[in-house]
């Protein structure tokens, strides 16, 4: 069982005791991945949605009525989601790397840019996009086409799904992720909101910061699903 949908889970970005008070029924998908594929985000949708048929008959709820919230990683794969289905209604992605090419070379906010002192992150961030969960096997300029494909910012015009992107300006992913798709969307008249919270890393930790994260969140939820 995925730990996260334990009753006494405590998470400050999704939690899922939050959700079910709402209302919402909760589905969290396990999906294994092929380590050997350098395609990160190829058919996302189709397994995700699967899972959800296939739950679908053993709970009190409208299969038709989908929303999908991720974070980290699961920003950038909602964010690849809303590229290949028009199946969810409203789509959450905070915290996440939607364009793997910028991704690859920024430096962490504390790190370079506010401490140098703290020395260079470029390994970590190469490592991550190329053989971390960013998958993608090569630098940039050993297979572009590779990073286009699996980079939800280069297919924003075919999302069709509200999104609500959420960033925090001190996390080691830049808030420039957030701004890049963002402003992709703006661009093509998609209905997006951007969220940003300042203070806050990649998880956070202002009490104030989480109840206003998830009070917001909640509310976009209820004005989208109105509509």
């Amino acid at each position: 069982p995925d730990p996260v949908a334990e009753p006494l889970y405590t998470s400050t970005m999704l939690s899922v005791p939050v959700l079910t008070g709402a209302g919402f029924a909760v589905l969290t998908p396990s999906l294994p991945r092929d380590r050997s594929s350098t395609e990160t985000t190829e058919g996302l949708a189709d397994q995700v949605l699967a899972v959800v048929d296939a739950a679908a008959p053993q709970c009190e709820c409208d299969p038709q009525r989908l929303i999908l919230w991720g974070h980290s990683f699961g920003g950038l794969a909602v964010m690849a989601i809303a590229t290949q289905t028009d199946r969810f209604l409203a789509i959450i992605a905070s915290n996440g790397l939607y364009d793997l090419i910028s991704g690859w070379g920024e430096f962490a906010p504390l790190g370079q840019r506010v401490l140098p002192e703290n020395g260079l992150t470029i390994r970590s961030r190469a490592g991550w996009v190329e053989t971390g969960q960013g998958g993608m096997g090569a630098p940039p300029w050993r297979d572009p086409d590779r990073y286009v494909r699996n980079s939800p910012l280069f297919k924003a015009d075919r999302v069709t799904t509200p999104v609500l992107l959420i960033s925090s300006d001190l996390d080691y992913i830049s808030p420039g992720q957030a701004e890049e798709m963002f402003s992709a969307l703006y661009r093509l008249n998609k209905d997006s909101v951007l969220l940003t919270y300042y203070g806050e890393g990649h998880i956070f930790a202002s009490a104030a910061n989480i109840r206003d994260l998830m009070q917001t969140s909640l509310d976009w939820l209820k004005a989208v699903l109105a509509s």
